[in-house]
Order: C-alpha cells, then sequence, then structure tokens
C-alpha cells in the first residue's frame, strides 16, 4: 500500500476531516490574538502577552492543522488532480508552518523590535494561504469523481470568500480582512462536504455485482484505474435425451 492509498480508505478519510476541523475548532476555543492591519506595537505586544495561550493556539492552528492538511490533500486527491491537489495542501503546509514560526517569535517576546512588520509578515502570508487554499477547494472539486450539487455549491462559495479574505490579509485591507470570519467555517465545512462525497463516491462504485450481456461485472476499478473485472457467466446446456435428464453447467 502507498502513502497516498493509506489515506484513500473510508475510515482515513474521516479520521484526517474530523483531525483537521478538531484542529481549528480547538484553536478558536483557546483564543488567537485579535488584530486589525493597523495595529501599534504596542497592542500587538498586548495581544501576544499571554505566551502560553497564544502558544497553544498557533500550535493548533497553524502547526497540527498543517499535518492534517498535507494528509487531507492525500485524502481527498484523484485520478488527473493527484499531484496538484497533493502540491497545493503541501505549499498551504508550508505557509501555515511559516505562520506558526512568526507567531512563535512574537509570544516569546511580544514587544520585540520590529515587531509591527513580523505582524504584517504572518498576516499576508495568511493571505498568500488563503489563495492556495481556494486553488485547492478548486481543484478538488474539479477531480471529484462525483460532483453533486452540495459540493458544487460550498465549494464556490467558499473559493469566493476564501480569494476575498486573501487579498485582504495580502493587502491589508480591513474590509476584506473581515471577511475571513466567513472563509473560516466554510472552509470546514468544505472538508466536511468534500469527504462525504469522496467516501460516498467509493461506495457506489464498489457496488454490488451487475450480470450484463452474459458477463458478471464487479463494480469498482483496481488500483491502477484499470476498467472493472469481468469474468464469462456459466453457459446452461441441456442435456440430449440419450445422455441423461437435466441441465449441465458449463463455465
Amino acid at each position: 500500500m502507498t502513502t497516498a492509498t493509506r489515506f484513500q480508505t473510508a475510515r482515513a478519510r474521516w479520521a484526517v476531516a474530523v483531525g483537521y476541523v478538531t484542529c481549528w475548532v480547538a484553536g478558536l476555543l483557546v483564543g488567537g490574538p485579535q488584530l486589525g492591519p493597523d495595529a501599534t506595537a504596542a497592542e500587538i505586544g498586548l495581544a501576544f502577552s499571554d505566551e502560553t495561550r497564544v502558544l497553544v493556539f498557533a500550535v493548533l492552528v497553524h502547526g497540527a492543522a498543517a499535518a492534517f492538511l498535507v494528509l487531507l490533500g492525500l485524502s481527498l486527491s484523484s485520478g488527473r488532480t493527484r499531484r496538484p491537489v497533493v502540491a497545493l495542501a503541501t505549499i498551504a503546509a508550508v505557509l501555515s508552518l511559516d505562520q506558526l514560526a512568526g507567531e512563535v517569535s512574537l509570544a516569546v517576546d511580544p514587544y520585540r523590535t520590529g515587531s509591527v512588520a513580523l505582524w504584517e509578515m504572518v498576516s499576508r502570508v495568511d493571505g498568500v494561504k488563503m489563495l492556495v487554499l481556494a486553488a485547492l477547494v478548486g481543484t478538488v472539486c474539479a477531480g471529484a469523481v462525483r460532483r453533486g450539487r452540495a459540493l458544487m455549491v460550498v465549494t464556490v462559495v467558499t473559493a469566493v470568500a476564501l480569494v476575498l479574505s486573501g487579498i485582504g490579509y495580502l493587502t491589508l485591507s480591513a474590509a476584506l480582512m473581515g471577511l475571513a470570519a466567513a472563509s473560516l467555517p466554510l472552509l470546514l465545512a468544505w472538508v466536511v462536504v468534500a469527504t462525504a462525497a469522496t467516501v460516498g463516491s467509493e461506495a457506489i462504485d464498489d457496488g454490488p455485482s451487475v450480470r450484463r450481456g452474459g458477463w458478471l461485472r464487479r463494480g469498482g476499478t483496481s488500483a491502477s484505474g484499470a476498467c472493472p473485472q469481468t469474468s464469462p457467466a456459466p453457459e446452461v446446456v441441456a442435456s440430449s435425451p440419450g445422455e441423461h435428464q437435466g441441465l449441465t453447467l458449463r463455465g
């Protein structure tokens, strides 16, 4: 079993989705620094003065969530979009770790010289990450075997919200940065919907065998993407009166 397929069973997919959502929910419950784009050095120092709380928040939403993000890319990737999905998830995870490093530095020394520039850097990196996540969301949907209405709607709304809030953080626009309050819940909802759609499509593909045209077709495809396995149906032949009565199966 390869690294990719190891995270593509139904149970593994749900474990990854729940893990990612849990990291963010737990982080939000802990609470992180609430700062605007024009925060002063004094405001930044005060927001990061509770070192323990800030560190726990940063580790949850930028550290652990980054690891689950890579696994999410492996979990939701399929077919021709496998490589771009995994690549986008990895890029987003690296950007998240960059945010982690910046917030840890501010938590350790909240009144350090250059704190304003460092906080702006963390915010801009967050903006780039949102744009990457928007691309990830769209790519996963484009490569989905079965795109239901729910997945399509949630994907479009989530991608638009991520793009707008990403531009806001990248340009430090207070008006657009406020959209992050909507883009994050939408992203978490999308993770659940996309996982359900992926698991559901596999359940349909792996359905019961169906006999068509005298051939026994077994649902699903091989790991290499080959066509479903087929085997000839048994042939029913009537015996001649001179032999013995009954039916003979040849298969």
